[in-house]
């Protein structure tokens, strides 16, 4: 069988035919090959000599062709391998049943661990949700029976199980569109588990509607207390509680971080179970609100305010019977750039405008302002958003009946109130996240007794503030020179909304550009901060310097400590921003004193005590 007419030297190799032998030495060394192809007398003896010098050099060309070929056989290899380990890894993610599907991954830093939290959940959700209609319509497979390949039955992939799989890749972006929000990276939680991503089980028995809080009064302390009325709205008006945001010591929505990362979570979903409320984090509402269909869902803005308004063009005003509250509803939808709503709405939570509903205040009359505190509001609130005339009015266009079941699927809540609105409070209580309650462990070891001063300095005149530093370390060198009393006490401990660091005022000012001297804002509301307040600052560390009557101790503070800390490596798990969040250095604050030996407050001349006093107290 004759070779083909024209072959390059590797194709002449792979014939391996003698026909072709001269060509394959021709291209490789021409000056020989032209005295082969010479017509001269011995010819014989030339073909002798050709035919040893192209034997030793089709050696050398097989060679050289053998290994050209393994290095680029090699990496084509590795890439075959690459693609078929992939295409037989997704075929058993459709196939395999659920709890074979998850297998988590673990990263290094914290935005991978957390995409990859994200990514092991919903596939954990996918599982769940795809399990019976996988099974139901392919054959089962036992634990030791081997896939289907090439070389057997085709696997089939129904296609309820690509929609599935389409459901998981819209299910992943919704959820991307928050910013990550969990800070204890090794907090042993689970916060976006597929139970709690799962809506079906939430609303089987009704309709999913929500409560949104938007935005509650006050800070940390006294917003915590709020939400706990905000939890028996949901509970009345029978609808699904969205755990707000938390952040800069506020709750609300368009906060940075978790519910979880001020708060016990699982312990308030327990708590919430046993009382009949159903609730979810605002990640899985965000991811309802993306993936809802056939159509978008309808929010209507409801505030609640503890102030009465003034009249607005443009409102239409209901009361009750005996003029205690008063309901004002706009005669038009709301507008996105409306400042009633919180500045993260317009890029979040956009789909929620509704034409179809127009926003309502309730708050009280002039007659019930003046004794609010004493008075619980909270069953005409209720009755207010059921009256039929004022749901008419609330509708765009207004309509003269309403219609049956016709509510917005999201209450989006604005609280503004200062007091208890119901006469009897929530069973339940929010406890502190777990993870602050390890890191106050730890900021406080090795575990011995130490003295807690806690001195609010907001809304103090500033002119009292240096005699009531004399009075205070008057206070503490009689607790601490008490025989036992004081005994094995050797660290006092300084908290309060003082922002400066206690370390910039125990070195000289001279010392004061080795260390660093960031201010650390533990209140979003004191703004007052003057000469008057350092200088009391100075006294109070002044009796702790060498040769003052409090030599024998040591002052320290959350900034120090957690300075410590940090050179330990012992804060390597905490998303760093979240040490600087105002709310979470209170909170820390507070679990500290919570723990203390001896509790120093101000007194009602020289700070504010009243929000942790009682939490100290309980």
């Amino acid at each position: 069988m004759s070779a083909p007419g024209d072959l390059s030297p590797a194709q002449s190799f792979r014939h391996r035919t003698r026909l072709n032998s001269d060509r394959v030495y021709s291209d490789w060394q021409p000056s020989i090959a032209r005295s082969f192809s010479a017509k001269t007398p011995s010819t014989v003896r030339n073909r002798l000599i050709t035919f040893w010098l192209s034997r030793k050099h089709r050696i050398k060309i097989y060679v050289f062709i053998f290994a050209l070929s393994f290095l680029a056989f090699f990496p084509l290899s590795l890439a075959y391998h690459s693609i078929a380990n992939i295409s037989r890894a997704r075929s058993q993610q459709a196939l395999l049943k659920p709890k074979q599907l998850l297998k988590t991954a673990s990263v290094s830093n914290i935005t991978d661990r957390r995409k990859s939290q994200h990514a092991s959940t919903l596939s954990r959700s996918l599982s769940n949700a795809s399990f019976h209609e996988i099974e139901a319509s392919s054959p089962p497979l036992s634990a030791d029976e081997p896939l289907p390949t090439r070389t057997g039955t085709v696997p089939v992939v129904y296609r309820a199980v690509l929609e599935r799989l389409d459901h998981l890749n819209r299910q992943q972006e919704a959820l991307a569109t928050l910013p990550i929000s969990i800070p204890f990276l090794d907090a042993e939680t689970d916060y976006y588990y597929s139970d709690k991503l799962s809506l079906s089980a939430l609303c089987s028995d009704s309709p999913c509607r929500f409560l949104l809080p938007l935005r509650i009064a006050e800070q940390e302390s006294k917003a915590r207390i709020h939400f706990l009325e905000i939890i028996q709205t949901a509970k009345r008006l029978d609808r699904i509680l969205v755990l707000p945001h938390v952040g800069k010591s506020r709750l609300g929505l368009c906060f940075r971080w978790s519910f979880e990362a001020y708060y016990d979570g699982d312990l308030l979903r327990g708590t919430l179970h046993e009382e009949g409320v159903r609730a979810v984090t605002l990640e899985v509402f965000k991811y309802w609100l993306e993936t809802k269909s056939p159509q978008s869902p309808r929010g209507q803005l409801v505030s609640l305010s503890s102030k009465a308004e003034p009249d607005r063009p443009g409102t239409m005003k209901f009361t009750d019977d005996i003029d205690r509250l008063i309901a004002s509803v706009d005669t038009e939808p709301i507008k996105l750039q409306d400042p009633r709503l919180p500045g993260c709405f317009g890029d979040r939570f956009s789909m929620l405008l509704s034409s179809d509903f127009t926003p309502m205040a309730i708050y009280p009359s002039h007659t019930l302002s003046r004794s609010l505190r004493k008075q619980a509001i909270g069953e005409e609130f209720i009755s207010f958003l059921d009256r039929k005339d004022i749901r008419n009015a609330s509708r765009f266009p207004s309509l003269e009946n309403i219609l049956v079941n016709d509510q917005p699927e999201v209450l989006m809540l604005d609280w503004g109130m200062r007091h208890p609105i119901y006469y009897q409070p929530f069973v339940g209580s929010i406890a502190y996240s777990p993870s602050l309650e390890l890191l106050a462990k730890k900021l406080t070891s090795p575990s011995s007794p130490y003295l807690m001063i806690h001195w609010r300095m907001e809304s103090v005149s500033p002119d009292v503030l240096p005699n009531c530093a004399h009075d205070l370390v008057d206070t503490i060198s009689n607790l601490l020179h008490t025989p036992n009393l004081g005994e094995g006490i050797q660290k006092v401990w300084f908290a309060g909304d003082y922002p400066v660091p206690i370390v910039n005022h125990l070195y000289p000012s001279s010392d004061q550009a080795q260390i660093p001297t960031r201010i650390q804002n533990k209140s979003g509301t004191f703004r007052d901060f003057g000469e008057k307040h350092t200088e009391a600052v100075d006294i109070l560390v002044g009796a702790f310097r060498e040769g003052a009557e409090l030599k024998r101790w040591y002052i320290t503070d959350l900034a120090a400590e957690l300075v410590r800390m940090k050179e330990d490596n012992g804060l390597d798990d905490i998303h760093p921003e979240f040490l600087t969040d105002s709310g979470a250095l209170g909170i820390l604050d507070k679990i500290v004193s919570m723990n203390a030996a001896i509790f120093v407050g101000g007194s009602k001349r020289c700070g504010r005590t009243r929000s942790l006093f009682h939490e100290t107290s309980d």
